[in-house]
């Protein structure tokens, strides 16, 4: 019937898909993919239709697949209410891994993208890492210069951290003048060795240190290692070091 017709070429599954409607004898009845195919015309799939006449004792075969001979998916039953008659629906190999060939492509693209990230941050990873050793290096090399150059002048110099009066380094002319060597004077305190023979003059430098942020000239009285008192000139500014406040003394 007309509307039967209109109904079965409606039917749509895409390029290369369709539903067949075929006889007994395998001639076609209907086709959704070529309406306009001539009835009568033999089919080309008969791998599925074999298998289902092959069961004629059956009252409902089962849906049965076949691969078709060119590249596409078929599956066939035989109608229970009309076995002369078999529903034929295919589609091609094409269609039904396209999904999976976008999904593919996808992971590959997503991995591709994952790797180029690592590798960039593999690499400014290691290109910071130079530079922080290069820079790490230089100032080593730095520190070792001026720790050469501190320790050799002939001026007593020293410097002291403003909290606790620790020495935190000492040049050789401070071991010759206060009798104490640098292994021993570094770490230790001038409060503790009382260097200063008055603390009121170390409290006076210190004050006017912070105030100022430097100090000229100024005589104090210190003691030696010995314990003899000596009337010595100092002079000093406020420096930080290591994020805090440090006296460099000479």
């Amino acid at each position: 019937p007309p509307y039967f017709e209109k109904l079965w070429g409606a039917i749509e599954f895409g390029p290369g898909s369709g539903i067949d409607l075929y006889r007994q004898d395998c001639l076609l009845m209907a086709s959704s993919a070529s309406p306009s195919a001539p009835l009568g015309a033999r089919t080309t799939d008969r791998a599925v239709l074999a298998a289902i006449e092959g069961k004629p004792g059956v009252p409902d075969p089962p849906l049965l697949a076949a691969p078709g001979d060119d590249g596409r998916m078929i599956i066939g039953q035989r109608l229970g209410l009309y076995p002369q008659l078999t529903l034929v629906a295919y589609r091609s190999w094409a269609d039904i891994l396209a999904p999976w060939r976008q999904f593919s492509l996808i992971i590959v693209a997503i991995w591709l993208v994952a790797s180029a990230g690592i590798m960039v941050l593999y690499a400014t990873m290691r290109r910071i890492w130079r530079q922080r050793e290069d820079a790490t290096a230089a100032l080593a090399a730095s520190e070792e210069k001026f720790s050469a150059a501190f320790r050799a002048s002939p001026d007593a110099i020293m410097l002291t951290r403003v909290a606790d009066g620790v020495f935190v380094e000492v040049s050789d002319s401070v071991s010759r003048i206060t009798g104490y060597p640098r292994e021993y004077l570094v770490g230790q305190s001038s409060l503790n060795l009382n260097i200063w023979a008055r603390p009121e003059e170390r409290a006076d430098y210190v004050a006017q240190l912070m105030a100022n942020g430097r100090v000229t000239n100024i005589e104090a009285d210190f003691r030696v290692r010995s314990g003899e008192i000596r009337t010595g000139q100092m002079s000093g500014e406020i420096v930080m070091v290591g994020g805090q406040l440090h006296v460099l003394g000479i």
